[in-house]
């Protein structure tokens, strides 16, 4: 028992970055397990609890929601991306006290944050029971997130990964926009730019694919694990795998229906009156 408390001692506590450990919800690993732990509780059995009930009507909050996630997903985008581009893309990771190094902490904290915060757009699909849209891309995607931000900023905060967050937190300002949108024009249906946003992710995806291939096999003397670049080019193929085949599906191989031809002359005579 002492040797297996050592080396959960050592895991848990010996690995983790001192300069973070004092931050809210990083100084155990119990928080993170306990929430997600509550959020698989809820997919499970989400179906079940709302058989019975009325969808909610939550409308307004979910709103108030969605510009929170865009203002403070654009302020974060913005704000690493300047303090990213004041540093050597061969090599960000650096391990010291210096006043740019605990910026940048906190702006990895902040993110962890905020990928919590985005559980609560499966909580929204289960209340409003839109139980169809609790894919296994949207479970896996936000249980990585939170799972992965948790790691990094508890072991390794900023760094190379910081250009993920960066990157994903510019997209989700833009998704975000479109949630509004979408809850404003009471759809999801014939919006012009939503295919754009899937591409957005894509493109994000792909960029990062290719940024950590770089620095895993060109980039020499950097202190940044090895390792951690090749599960982050794991997960990467994944995300890619998993959005393609939702990008194919929606946008290339489902088109949109033809109006008969009547219906088109009838269309046509009523432009030229």
């Amino acid at each position: 028992m002492d040797r297996l408390y050592d080396i959960y001692d050592t895991l848990i506590y010996k690995y983790a970055d001192q300069r973070i450990i004092s931050y809210p919800l990083m100084g155990s690993p119990f928080p993170i397990i306990i929430i997600m732990s509550a959020y698989w509780y809820m997919i499970k059995n989400g179906e079940k609890w709302m058989a019975n009930r009325p969808a909610y009507n939550i409308k307004f909050f979910i709103q108030t929601y969605n510009i929170l996630q865009v203002l403070v997903c654009g302020f974060l985008g913005i704000r690493a991306l300047h303090i990213i581009l004041q540093r050597d893309l061969v090599c960000i990771t650096h391990f010291t006290d210096s006043e740019y190094d605990l910026k940048v902490i906190f702006y990895t904290w902040l993110y962890y944050l905020i990928k919590i915060s985005d559980l609560l757009d499966t909580v929204f699909f289960v209340l409003r029971k839109k139980f169809a849209l609790v894919s296994t891309l949207h479970t896996y995607h936000h249980t990585l997130m939170v799972v992965g931000s948790y790691a990094l900023a508890r072991y390794l905060p900023g760094g190379e990964m910081a250009v993920m967050g960066t990157l994903n937190s510019l997209v989700h300002s833009v998704m975000y926009s479109y949630y509004f949108y979408c809850l404003y024009n009471n759809s999801r249906q014939n919006i012009w730019w939503k295919k754009y946003i899937t591409q957005m992710q894509l493109g994000q995806f792909c960029f990062l694919l290719i940024f950590y291939t770089w620095k895993l096999f060109f980039v020499k003397n950097c202190a940044y694990p090895k390792l951690y670049l090749v599960f982050a080019i794991i997960q990467i193929l994944a995300m890619l795998n998993m959005f393609g085949n939702y990008y194919y599906n929606a946008f290339i191989k489902t088109k949109p229906a033809q109006p008969a031809k009547g219906e088109v002359n009838n269309n046509k005579t009523k432009k030229v009156n």
